[in-house]
């Protein structure tokens, strides 16, 4: 199959005056898997998202089936069969599965505006037989796990007539039979002709699954590459070059901060569900210290503890050397003690913009005779894009159509604001690319070098045993050992992870 149902030549696109997008050029065969890469902020997801109409505003042509088309709407690019599936979900939570797969395109009785139940049930489970999921049409959707959301999403396209599935991260919470179950999927779907665009900062995944490579970088199409057997005609290494430059070469750029007093000490703590259990730390001013452990050993849970966001039921608290209230959120906060969680939606009003995002922890600093000073929170807005080096954004862009790796940013910034003192951060790194990795790796080496402490959880040992002073190695719930950046090593850590030490 080799016709081509999309063809994007020089797309062009200016936001808030930034070009995010420069005569970018794309195209996609039928039944062919092609991933875009490229750093947080290079332009994938925007590329895609004028495909299917949601930047209506470019410049260039779009052919579809060899048509030029204008596409202005989300609507018309799914009368044309092309549909996005992003990372956060797009369902309705209140909705059952049956009901989000067929919202808006309800099947009714013949003339009149009944929906016909008992046809409509039969074919959300001919559906959902077919990507290979026992999900319940009648369950809510809110009770459902991140990848089963993904698969209710995905048949909610197929009874579109999808011609052309664009997946943005999808797998970024994946396990990783979830992820093996979905590439099942999207091969079914080749076989059915329809194109998938997969994109993901997961090299491996990539290699796996993609028939042709797209790399991006400030806009522009760099690279288009394609893949025969499992095996890149690039390597791996020129690939993270293209997308990162000379970031790639330098992926920990740990420096080494003064280290000064304890500043906050953890006792034998346990959590009531004692997935935390006799859990004593402690961390000094200038400190990075990370959290290891294998999937289920409590890495969150502690976490979670020693921000406060979770209560301790058992054990004691020293903030500064004085006892702490261990069952109040807000005097952890007030004591600036603060938690960063994996999830971005957690920690942003995705719908607000950036600068309302920057003030949210520090709101009473903005405040004059009851009312807020919107030139401060401007100010306020544009002192932090400028520190972090946010580039093309603006304080007025709203915060959902931010990449990743930025709204991380905005995420950090909002308790730099707040003089956050403890900094708790859960996965930070997880949905970045190399690029991104590092300016967040030396945004947390200027926070540490002020006197400030930071605990980091991660699933990526190198990251830790690049970045930490000390590491914490968690098993069944308790803190298995404590190894310091010369004594830590991948096989160590592990030995330690999984009891075996």
């Amino acid at each position: 199959m080799n016709e081509k149902i999309v063809e994007m030549k020089n797309i062009s696109l200016t936001l808030d005056a930034n070009n995010v997008l420069s005569d970018a050029d794309f195209y996609l065969k039928k039944g062919e898997v092609c991933s875009i890469l490229g750093e947080n902020g290079a332009g994938k997801s925007t590329l895609m998202k004028v495909l299917t109409g949601s930047y209506p505003r470019y410049t260039g042509e779009i052919f579809l089936e060899g048509q030029l088309e204008t596409v202005d709407s989300v609507i018309k690019a799914q009368r044309n069969g092309i549909r996005m599936i992003h990372q956060e979900s797009q369902l309705i939570n209140e909705f059952n599965v049956e009901q989000n797969i067929f919202s808006g395109n309800e099947i009714c009785y013949p003339g009149l505006p009944f929906i016909n139940k008992k046809v409509q049930r039969q074919k959300a489970r001919e559906i959902l037989s077919f990507l290979q999921t026992d999900i319940d049409i009648n369950a809510p959707v809110q009770s459902l796990n991140i990848a089963q959301k993904k698969m209710v999403e995905i048949a909610r396209s197929l009874v579109y007539s999808v011609k052309v599935l664009v997946l943005d991260e999808v797998t970024a919470s994946f396990t990783s039979y979830d992820r093996q179950t979905l590439f099942e999927i999207i091969h079914k779907l080749k076989e059915r002709g329809i194109a998938v665009v997969f994109i993901s900062h997961k090299i491996d995944e990539v290699l796996e699954i993609a028939d042709r490579l797209v790399i991006m970088r400030d806009g522009k199409t760099v690279e288009d590459k394609p893949v025969e057997n499992n095996s890149v005609y690039i390597d791996v290494d020129h690939i993270l070059l293209e997308m990162a430059g000379d970031d790639y070469i330098n992926r920990y750029p740990k420096t080494k901060a003064k280290i000064g007093n304890v500043v906050m000490k953890m006792h034998k703590v346990s959590n009531a569900q004692e997935t935390v259990m006799d859990a004593s730390m402690y961390i000094r001013e200038g400190e990075i210290v990370g959290i290891a452990g294998l999937v289920g050993a409590g890495k969150s849970s502690l976490a979670k503890l020693i921000a406060g966001v979770e209560p301790i039921a058992k054990g004691e608290c020293y903030y500064k050397g004085k006892p702490m209230q261990t069952n109040k959120l807000d005097r952890f906060v007030k004591d600036g003690i603060i938690y960063l969680a994996e999830d971005c939606a957690s920690n942003l009003i995705l719908k607000q913009d950036v600068q309302y995002n920057m003030s949210l922890s520090s709101l009473d600093q903005f405040i004059h005779t009851a009312l807020i000073n919107h030139n401060k929170v401007q100010k306020n807005a544009k002192y932090y894009i400028d520190k972090l080096d946010l580039r093309k954004v603006s304080p007025h862009t709203t915060v959902k159509w931010l990449s990743r790796g930025t709204q991380q940013k905005v995420a950090l910034s909002k308790w730099l604001k707040a003089q956050a003192q403890v900094m708790v951060l859960d996965e930070p790194s997880i949905s970045l690319d190399i690029a991104s990795k590092v300016e967040l790796y030396n945004i947390l080496n200027k926070i540490v070098h002020t006197g400030k402490s930071i605990f980091m959880v991660s699933s990526d040992l190198t990251e830790l045993i690049g970045m930490c002073d000390r590491i914490y190695v968690m098993f069944s719930g308790r803190i298995a050992a404590e190894l310091d950046s010369k004594e830590a090593n991948s096989v160590r850590i592990l030995q330690y992870a999984s009891g075996k030490m």
